[in-house]
């Protein structure tokens, strides 16, 4: 996916409708483009965010 196409769907300051404060994020997808994608709109909205491709990474991180 390129800047572009990310840029599009993630325009700066739509995230802070959510009101969201703080918070963190463990994300789990053998995606590697969805991973990126949701990283990105979560860490507009002010989250912490971990990545994981496979359920025992996952499960490590915890």
């Amino acid at each position: 996916m390129s800047d572009k196409q990310r840029n599009k769907i993630f325009r700066e300051g739509q995230a802070s409708q959510y009101g969201v404060k703080a918070g963190r994020v463990l994300l789990v997808d053998d995606e590697p483009d969805i991973l990126e994608l949701l990283e990105m709109a979560l860490l507009k909205m002010g989250l912490s965010v971990d990545k994981a491709v496979n359920l025992h990474t996952a499960l490590d991180k915890l």
